[in-house]
């Protein structure tokens, strides 16, 4: 516990985010309302693992149809040569990834030319895992996610949670819900940054012949990160996330290192006079 004056001290700083005095970052869910010059009692309760949302990159990995097979190949062992070196083989949208703007349009980004601020943020996992199968997402089925978990700002992240990540390498992975045309419309309307999902697409993957998701999020400047798991780990409402691609230079995608973990909990309460 520690006493602060409700003022201009950077804990509470005017907009809406701030660092406690230690080495952890955190943000207000909602800044209270305090009179300038009150004393406040603040406690933080760090209580965030950083949870993995990358499937492990491994030989015979499920992929797109049509894209290359993943192979992760010994090319030098211990045994034979006193240290290790693999190979490994693999298209730039197997496994958990990430699709640049460039990935459906001849004139947008490739993946190196985002600066890298775009694959860090504020994301808000989204609770959708009564879709069914192969169906897509409405708007009114979105903005009820959207409001069930604290609502979206600009410049968020959105995660979708379908829990298909269950699916993964199962018979129902390529029967994985989507989104509409117009529920991507409404995400690129609340002007957030990145779509995530624990879906192979976030289009149908049934039907290959129309991507209206992909157009209207990458036409639009989104980034999209595919193939993510473990989100039942984090919950519906606000997270941080990290979703780093590596840097492969004029690409359309990349494998990532997807990470998050949950918002540290902050309490704050006006002291009593003594």
């Amino acid at each position: 516990m520690v006493t602060i004056v409700a003022d201009d001290h950077p804990l509470i700083p005017r907009n809406g985010r701030g660092s406690p005095p230690s080495r952890e970052k955190v943000c207000w869910r909602r800044r209270p309302a305090f009179a300038p010059g009150a004393q406040l009692e603040v406690s933080f309760v760090f209580d965030s693992p950083v949870v993995d949302l990358s499937h492990p990159l491994r030989t015979g990995l499920p992929v797109y149809p049509g894209d290359p097979q993943v192979e992760v190949i010994p090319r030098l062992t211990h045994a034979e040569h006193g240290h290790s070196v693999t190979e490994i083989r693999m298209g730039t949208h197997d496994g958990t990834h990430m699709d640049a703007g460039y990935h459906f349009f001849a004139d947008k980004p490739t993946l190196d030319q985002y600066p890298v601020e775009r694959f860090v943020g504020s994301g808000v996992v989204l609770d959708l895992r009564s879709q069914p199968a192969d169906t897509p997402v409405t708007p009114d089925t979105l903005r009820a996610a959207i409001d069930a978990a604290g609502g979206l700002h600009a410049g968020d992240f959105a995660v979708l949670w379908y829990g298909w990540d269950a699916h993964f390498g199962g018979d129902l992975m390529w029967r994985n819900p989507y989104l509409s045309e117009e529920a991507a419309r409404l995400l690129v309307d609340a002007g957030v940054t990145l779509v995530g999902t624990d879906t192979p697409n976030v289009d149908s993957s049934t039907d290959l012949t129309a991507f209206p998701a992909h157009v209207a999020l990458l036409g639009s400047g989104l980034l999209i990160v595919e193939n993510l798991r473990g989100l039942d780990r984090l919950g519906a409402g606000r997270v941080d996330c990290a979703f780093l691609p590596l840097p492969l230079a004029a690409s359309d995608g990349a494998p990532v290192r997807a990470i998050a973990w949950p918002r540290a909990d902050i309490a704050a309460t006006e002291r009593s006079a003594e």
